[in-house]
């Protein structure tokens, strides 16, 4: 029988969120972590793959996905 690993369990609480891309307006949505460091907010449009900056309350931690309504 193995040994459980002894690492705790991690969980990351994120919430998705819905942006647009400022210069095709491709709507997609990203995971944004809940915490104050906005550093990681950049995001990379799925329609043109230009970089823009993800104004939402925390840094993005996945995504873009596309969006399905």
């Amino acid at each position: 029988m193995s040994r459980a690993s002894s690492a705790p369990l991690r969980t990351e609480l994120y919430t998705c969120m819905r942006v647009a891309c400022p210069y095709c307006h491709t709507k997609m949505t990203v995971n944004v972590w809940s915490a104050t460091d906005t550093s990681k907010n950049s995001v990379q449009c799925l329609g043109c793959d230009k970089t823009f900056l993800a104004l939402v309350p925390g840094p993005v931690v996945g995504g873009p996905f596309e969006l399905s309504d």
